[in-house]
């Protein structure tokens, strides 16, 4: 059977439950995938929606009757012929294919090797000539499929396909095992891997095993010490590129996540995310000792400390130990005097962030600590409070 690779000519629906053959006792809902058999009729499998079923390929497929629409309800009255098993094993994985020419095809992903087309501008090589074209835009900076929404270029149409589900947020891939949908069908596979627990990209220094064969990469990085992105701004280099264009936004200061609800940017799309939920009031993150909730995971992290009593980050000239790292590096400008904020008016300069703020309003003018009782406006805070005694009737300068 002629499996096709392209989604678009992928139905999906939801029916109820259906008897399924072989050793799957519950299968509860159930979504149905139909594609082309190399004789043009059309086949369907079944996928469980509670459960992974394993790989797609090893799915009992059943033709559809002439006449049958896609959309009717599955094998309704009608006499299911399993096709041909999948005769072709991959010894290094163990999924199993249709066709001898899919199997050796297959096995190269895992070998790494027969890319005859090679780049003439860097090493890389590809499996495929189309593939070896699309690269080379990469060189010559060509991106002629350009986005109507914003104006950004791709090297690829299929890019700019997915690209514009940004703005449209449509994500028509979706999981048959929890009903998780995404942009782009690669996605969905990798995502696939993790209820199957397939991991076919493995390491050949150390035998770790990975779902995406990008986290290999990355991966195999840590064996050689290889850190190929390198910051044009400074010497310092990153083993992926995200890394670097996260990097390079600390010299340009870009901040291209923006945002809609107050107009607030930020050089990261997770940190917007995480921003939003100051708007929604979303808490995803809840501490199993007390039920607290947070935002963000890294809070929930900080928090658990309280708990555990946990401080593991410990000062090497006097000792004292702090929950957060951060903690940890703004007290060691005690012993080191390091004052790396600097006041862009007058130069003078700062161990701490909250210092050159403070430091700031004398230039400025500004004072937004108002008392409630008089409506006098102070600068710092700690002002406020020395002068909020006046009015319980104590003398602030006064020794008991």
């Amino acid at each position: 059977m002629r499996e096709s690779r392209q989604e678009n000519n992928l139905e999906k629906t939801t029916c109820g439950s259906i008897p399924f053959r072989g050793d799957l006792s519950d299968v509860g809902d159930v979504t149905v995938q139909q594609r082309i058999s190399n004789d043009g009729r059309q086949v369907r499998a079944f996928e469980g929606k509670h459960g992974c079923l394993g790989s797609l390929e090893q799915a009992e497929w059943y033709p559809i009757p002439p006449g049958c629409s896609g959309n009717d309800p599955p094998l309704s009255g009608h006499k299911r012929a399993p096709a041909q098993k999948a005769p072709y094993r991959c010894g290094e994985c163990g999924k199993s294919l249709s066709r001898k020419d899919n199997l050796t095809r297959h096995q190269q992903m895992h070998e790494g090797k027969k890319k005859p087309h090679q780049c003439s501008s860097c090493p890389k090589t590809f499996r495929d000539k189309s593939h070896l074209i699309r690269h080379e835009r990469i060189h010559m900076g060509e991106k002629p499929f350009r986005c109507a929404a914003c104006g950004k270029s791709f090297s690829c149409n299929s890019y700019l396909v997915v690209h514009e589900r940004i703005h449209t947020g449509e994500k028509p891939y979706a999981c048959g095992a929890c009903g998780k949908s995404f942009s782009c069908n690669s996605y969905l596979l990798r995502h696939l891997r993790m209820h199957t627990g397939d991991r076919p990209y493995k390491c050949t220094a150390c035998g770790k095993r990975f779902a995406c064969s990008s986290n290999l990469i990355l991966h195999r990085r840590t064996h050689t010490g290889e850190r190929p992105y390198e910051c044009a701004s400074c010497p310092k280099t990153f083993r992926q590129r995200s890394h670097l264009i996260f990097h390079e936004r600390i010299h340009t200061k870009e901040k291209p996540f923006q945002c809609l609800a107050c107009g607030k940017s930020f050089g990261r799309n997770a940190q917007l995310a995480q921003h939003k939920r100051s708007h929604t009031g979303e808490k995803l993150h809840k501490c199993s000792v007390c039920a607290k909730r947070f935002s963000c995971v890294s809070y929930l992290i900080q928090h658990a400390r309280i708990h555990q009593r946990d401080k593991p980050h410990k000062c090497p000239d006097c000792g004292k130990s702090f929950r957060r790292s951060a903690e940890l590096a703004s007290h060691r400008r005690i012993h080191t005097g390091e004052k790396p904020y600097r006041c862009f008016e007058c130069g003078k300069t700062f161990g701490w962030s909250a210092g050159l703020t403070s430091h700031r309003r004398t230039h400025t003018g500004e004072k937004p600590h108002k008392c409630v009782a008089c409506g006098k406006c102070f600068s710092r805070k700690r002002l406020l409070l020395t002068h909020s005694r006046v009015h319980v009737g104590e003398k602030p300068h006064e020794r008991s």
